[in-house]
């Protein structure tokens, strides 16, 4: 009797631990910013924005901060992407200088907007920089486009605890993002 406890505590503990919690959600109205604070600390964290339609610019830029979102990292980014999309060849596109953020996306201009999956791990670690992977699927009026790449902020491997999300240029017109967290 107490084995089969036993076993039923630990799949239930595994499976409690692949759970997605929500931490936060921010809905974008002609913002600069979405921003995620005090992100807590879980051992992965994805980050799910669906239907943004920028006013400027055709990218969409994650900046990391290592002080609850006091002050965020604005250089010493290294991404790379991969996108295709209905109206041209594909393209990688990658910058392996001193970026302002993560390029995580571009940015439609028209509804139905740019939606981003990004997947992040070891966020609360101060040993190891931090990749994040993301996916991307935007419509920019005329075609529609698909992204996936890598991104890392390679300035030092301090904690990070907040997260946001910048456009390029102009504002984040509408839209949403909700961070989820999970195992420990």
């Amino acid at each position: 009797m107490n084995k089969f406890i036993s076993i039923a505590t630990a799949v239930f503990t595994i499976a409690a631990a692949a759970v997605l919690l929500p931490i936060e959600a921010s809905a974008a109205s002609a913002s600069t910013s979405l921003n995620f604070n005090n992100i807590g600390s879980y051992a992965y964290y994805h980050l799910k924005c669906s239907a943004l339609v920028l006013s400027g610019t055709n990218a969409i830029n994650l900046q990391v901060s290592e002080d609850n979102g006091v002050t965020y990292k604005a250089s010493n980014y290294k991404w790379d992407l991969k996108y295709t999309n209905t109206g041209s060849a594909s393209m990688t596109i990658t910058n392996n200088t001193s970026d302002v953020g993560m390029r995580v996306g571009g940015g439609g201009t028209s509804a139905p907007g740019t939606s981003i999956d990004v997947t992040f791990n070891n966020l609360t670690s101060s040993l190891v920089t931090k990749p994040a992977l993301f996916v991307q699927d935007q419509y920019d009026g005329t075609d529609y486009y698909s992204a996936n790449g890598v991104g890392v902020y390679t300035g030092d491997t301090g904690a990070i605890n907040a997260l946001r999300i910048i456009p390029g240029s102009g504002t984040i017109t509408t839209g949403q993002c909700s961070l989820y967290g999970y195992g420990s």
